[in-house]
């Protein structure tokens, strides 16, 4: 069993510049080799992310291992947010 924080595959995607992202849904999206979050690009700009894409985070250490429904990630960084003071 692979370890690691399980995320959607369905949600993982891959920019036209080459980024390998994950859609948090809340109009943000996390870059999963950098951590960096940005503003979740137009539906058009981008593609799900196959197994070449998931296999080299594999490669690189950022992923444990991808099954059919989950990529399993070590550590993220969490978004910033601000307090309410």
């Amino acid at each position: 069993m692979a370890r690691g924080l399980p995320l959607n595959r369905q949600w993982v995607f891959v920019t036209r510049n080459g980024i390998i992202a994950y859609d948090w849904g809340n109009g943000y999206a996390q870059d999963l080799i950098s951590g960096e979050f940005f503003p979740m690009p137009e539906a058009n700009t981008y593609d799900t992310a196959d197994e070449k894409a998931l296999m080299l985070l594999v490669q690189m250490g950022v992923a444990e291992a991808f099954d059919n429904t989950h990529l399993y990630v070590h550590d993220l960084p969490t978004r910033p947010l601000r307090s309410l003071d």
